[in-house]
């Protein structure tokens, strides 16, 4: 029997059923359809969530459910981005936390530490994971990598745009 990635089993198991699924339980099939042991599990679901924003045979539905985008038409898995309208000042009311101490930050020329920050979009699944590093004032950096792999992410913790789940994110050391 040949090789097959996480993605493939997933894509077999979906082609023999009728409807979406949620993504823990189609983790779980593969993990057992691919005999994956127990210690590696946790680290093997972000690695197979990754693969399978990557994956052009899936789509993400709503609730976190997956299915195969072939089902589908372009409609049905891509929002009109022009009839989205935003009020930036009511989503930043909404997410100040009171009980957080917070001064205004000005990361213009100052050194930009990221230690060991982890970040998780409201599910159980890291977009990053103890990612440090440092980058001194003046610097110019790039980040590269593939679709997913929290590049966009990390640039919008540094303004605060979301607060890190833990670590720190300093600024001429100081949080």
């Amino acid at each position: 029997m040949a090789y097959q990635t996480m993605t493939d089993v997933a894509y077999n198991y979906l082609s023999k059923r009728k409807r979406a699924m949620d993504f823990l339980k189609l983790y779980e099939e593969v993990v057992k359809k691919m005999e994956i042991p127990e210690n590696l599990q946790k680290k093997k679901r972000a690695q197979f969530y990754s693969e399978l924003m990557l994956d052009n045979r899936f789509t993400s539905l709503k609730d976190n459910k997956w299915d195969l985008r072939a089902r589908y038409t372009f409609d049905e898995t891509h929002i009109d981005t022009d009839a989205i309208e935003i009020d930036d000042d009511e989503i930043f009311e909404d997410e100040i936390i009171e009980n957080k101490v917070t001064m205004e930050c000005n990361a213009e020329g100052k050194d930009i530490e990221f230690k060991n920050v982890c970040f998780k979009y409201g599910s159980d699944i890291y977009a990053l994971k103890n990612v440090s590093f440092k980058v001194k004032a003046g610097s110019t950096v790039a980040f590269v990598g593939p679709s997913g792999a929290g590049k966009t992410t990390m640039a919008h913790l540094i303004p605060r745009f979301y607060d890190v789940t833990e670590g720190r994110i300093l600024f001429d050391g100081q949080d």
